[in-house]
């Protein structure tokens, strides 16, 4: 009896681990699929999440300094549009790309929204 469930407990494990294969297969092939796409068209838009607005420079700055410290490999800039300062990161190619960075921010940054303004 003990052979039969490890004999079955095998076979499954063995099965479980094709369809794993396969799926990340198909997601490999996905990603590759939209990098070609991404490649073949032109960009008019990169997607930023504003973590700060407001009139205060040194408040900008802070905020700014503050989220390089916590997340050191990312780009954060201050732009000045009439009349406040903003503080915007990353520079994400598609929706995709910025919705799960701001499921990252969102509990460090309740405010943050997401803006994409026209760069060409």
């Amino acid at each position: 009896m003990r052979k039969f469930f490890l004999l079955f407990y095998v076979f499954f494990l063995i099965k479980l681990h094709g369809q794993q294969t396969t799926v990340n297969h198909q997601v490999d092939e996905l990603l590759k699929q939209k990098a070609e796409c991404f490649e073949k068209h032109k960009v008019d838009y990169l997607y930023f999440i504003q973590i700060y607005n407001g009139k205060d420079l040194e408040r900008a700055r802070a905020v700014l300094r503050e989220y390089l410290n916590k997340f050191p490999d990312s780009k954060a800039i201050v732009r000045w549009e009439n009349p406040e300062y903003k503080v915007w990161t990353g520079e994400y190619l598609n929706k995709w790309e910025v919705e799960k960075a701001m499921q990252l921010l969102s509990d460090e940054y309740p405010n943050a929204l997401i803006v994409y303004p026209k760069i060409r």
